[in-house]
């Protein structure tokens, strides 16, 4: 960033109020148009209240799913949803997709397959605690082929996201998954 003397003043204000913000100024250029096109803002650099609103739907998805296990009966809808294993697989199915949402965009980027694997992990781990809570609920109880449904559920939504997000970064390469 250099020494600041060559910055204007409004430069250096963003500059210590934005840390993040890196500014390519070459030197005899430091006009304020020429600054304000070159911003580069890293996409760490969230506000706080973005980072809330992404990261809100785990907790509430896992709320939703402690309450509705807490229950001793469930009214059970017609068709395809009304299967219990399939109800498994798109609650942690969603669930998977929530929590990844939790992992940095730079660490997936750099380690997809471990960020696929730790939120689908986090997820079946949830599902494990989850049975064992049905247990403890009169009329409801602890089943592996729950939790193996959960798992699947959690793998296939942590996939999804990675997918979603190597599609993303296609898009933004001009690669294969970019639209001309």
């Amino acid at each position: 960033m250099g020494n600041g003397k060559n910055l204007s003043l409004w430069e250096r204000a963003v500059s210590k109020n934005h840390p993040r913000v890196e500014m390519p100024v070459p030197h005899g250029r430091c006009c304020r148009s020429y600054f304000a096109s070159s911003l580069k803002i890293n996409e760490e650099s969230v506000t706080p209240k973005g980072k809330i609103i992404v990261r809100l739907p785990a907790p509430l998805i896992a709320g939703g799913i402690w309450f509705l296990s807490s229950q001793s009966t469930l009214p059970q809808p017609k068709g395809i949803l009304g299967y219990d294993k399939f109800q498994h697989l798109l609650a942690y199915l969603i669930l998977a997709a929530a929590i990844s949402l939790w992992i940095s965009p730079a660490f997936r980027r750099r380690r997809r397959f471990l960020a696929l694997l730790s939120a689908a992990l986090i997820a079946s781990v949830y599902g494990v605690i989850d049975e064992i809570h049905q247990s403890f609920t009169p009329g409801r109880d602890c089943d592996v082929w729950d939790w193996l449904a959960d798992t699947f559920g959690a793998f296939l939504g942590a996939a999804l996201m990675t997918l979603a997000g190597v599609r993303r970064s296609d898009k933004a390469k001009g690669g294969p998954g970019a639209v001309l």
